[in-house]
């Protein structure tokens, strides 16, 4: 079987590490090499011990989600023990990724639910360093999100006419790509790409409040964010 470190090398969108790191998973040898790639100084660099972990400035899972026994459990053992604005990289399989690669699909950790369970143990900035099929890195910073410039404005990007009943629009706001929808019941606005594998949505299949990925067919409730099949999917 492949393994995960060979596709360390193949990342290009490390954010830079600082503070004290540790890794836990397989090949932790490997991954702390990447960290030190990264830029992370050789002194920085702790072995893992659970009783370190309110000191560390960041952690590094590292294919240590589809080797648990219990994943959720993992997580929710190491989570409330991170100190507030300490990063917790995952680096793992993703859950539909090619047979030829990876452990057996049931053993394998979803990223969409990954984030999901992040957000709810008080991880507030949680992002996918880029898109790739066969394993997925999520960094996820603990703390409230960052504020959002703009928030407070409001900023017209169609009318109401361009929008007639189960239609939707792409749109740029502050040079982020958005999609504006009429569900028939009511205006929503959502990312343009879907969370599962960055499809663009607009071209998607909207049927009142819930829209068909044209990717993969994967559906999600445009109203409330929430995913519907498959429903352990990260939000909208």
């Amino acid at each position: 079987m492949t393994e995960l470190s060979e596709f360390a090398n193949s990342s290009e969108l490390w954010p830079t590490p600082t503070g004290r790191w540790s890794v836990l998973g397989i090949e932790p040898e490997v991954f702390e090499q990447k960290l030190l790639a990264a830029g992370l100084a050789p002194s920085s660099l702790r072995p893992y011990h659970a009783d370190e972990l309110p000191y560390l400035d960041g952690l590094l899972l590292a294919g240590a989600l589809s080797t648990a026994a219990d994943p959720v459990a993992l997580l929710r053992t190491l989570t409330p023990s991170l100190k507030p604005s300490a990063t917790l990289a995952i680096i793992d399989w993703q859950a539909d990724g090619p047979p030829t690669y990876g452990p057996n699909f049931e053993v394998r950790f979803k990223r969409g639910l990954l984030c999901r369970l992040l957000r709810a143990a008080g991880f507030g900035q949680v992002d996918t360093m880029d898109y790739h099929p066969v394993y997925y890195e999520v960094f996820a910073v603990k703390g409230p999100p960052r504020p959002l410039p703009h928030a407070a404005e409001f900023v017209e990007v169609a009318q109401l006419s361009d929008l007639p009943g189960n239609s939707m629009k792409k749109v740029e706001v502050y040079g982020h790509q958005i999609v504006v929808a009429n569900t028939g019941r009511e205006i929503v606005a959502f990312a343009h790409a879907c969370p599962h594998a960055e499809g663009p949505l607009e071209l998607g299949r909207l049927r009142r409040q819930l829209i068909a990925c044209p990717l993969h067919g994967y559906i999600w409730n445009v109203a409330t964010g929430n995913p519907v099949m498959p429903d352990d999917e990260d939000c909208l």
